[in-house]
């Protein structure tokens, strides 16, 4: 697996995802709400992402956030 985020879309999405955690658990188990489980599992998901720096989506469209390397330049 290449790097395929640049470091403000890591910081993005390891922000965004574990705040979504913890609406979504808060949303799932304090008011037994359905659609908080399905946050968590999305905030899960970017928080997963972003610590691994590669997202399976960008691989899959060829999309990069990152600068390329020099010896990916040729």
């Amino acid at each position: 697996m290449n790097i395929n985020l640049g470091k403000f879309d890591i910081v993005a999405r390891f922000v965004i995802g574990l705040g979504s955690m913890v609406a979504g658990a808060y949303m799932a188990f304090a008011m037994s709400n359905v659609y908080g489980l399905a946050l968590a599992f999305v905030g899960g998901i970017l928080t997963v992402t972003g610590l691994m720096k590669w997202c399976p989506m960008y691989a899959i469209f060829g999309l990069r956030s990152c600068p390329l390397d020099a010896t990916e330049r040729r």
